[in-house]
């Protein structure tokens, strides 16, 4: 039997990972381009995980059916922003305060960051948590397409 443990590791997701995603054009006080440095936003980030597990069940057991509304979506938009401040983004480079200086940069400041892109610019925040949900952008070898199974 092949040894698909080994053969796959190539591919594998460090947990310890973290990528910057650079939002061009968005800039605080800063020169250069707010930069948010993210961990993987999949199952190598267990605390991730456990958090939406655990937001999840909450939502379950609050109720509230089946039917889908603005509130909910926005609830679920500001539930995203908190659970990404607290378990995925690592720092955030290049926010300045309004004198040029480095802003202090902790859960509170990236959590309100990623409130006001997503309120602004949900296409843009989305394209953030997607980049951070794809494992190929964390892998730290890079590999090919694989070939159509059957050929």
């Amino acid at each position: 039997m092949p040894d698909f443990d080994t053969a796959l590791e190539a591919i594998a997701v460090s947990s310890n990972a973290t990528r910057d995603f650079t939002l061009t054009g968005v800039h605080v006080n800063c020169d250069q381009p707010v930069v948010i440095v993210t961990k993987h936003a999949g199952f190598t980030n267990s605390a991730l995980t456990s958090a939406q597990l655990k937001s999840f069940n909450e939502r379950q057991q609050r109720g509230g059916g089946n039917k889908m509304s603005v509130d909910k979506l926005d609830a679920d938009r500001i539930g995203d922003c908190k659970l990404f401040a607290a378990h995925v983004v690592t720092t955030l480079k290049n926010v300045c305060e309004a004198d040029g200086a480095p802003s202090k940069v902790d859960k509170a400041l990236v959590e309100s960051f990623l409130l006001s892109l997503s309120k602004r610019r949900l296409d843009i925040f989305r394209g953030y948590t997607s980049f951070a949900s794809d494992a190929d952008n964390f892998t730290e070898s890079p590999h090919s397409d694989p070939e159509p199974l059957g050929k």
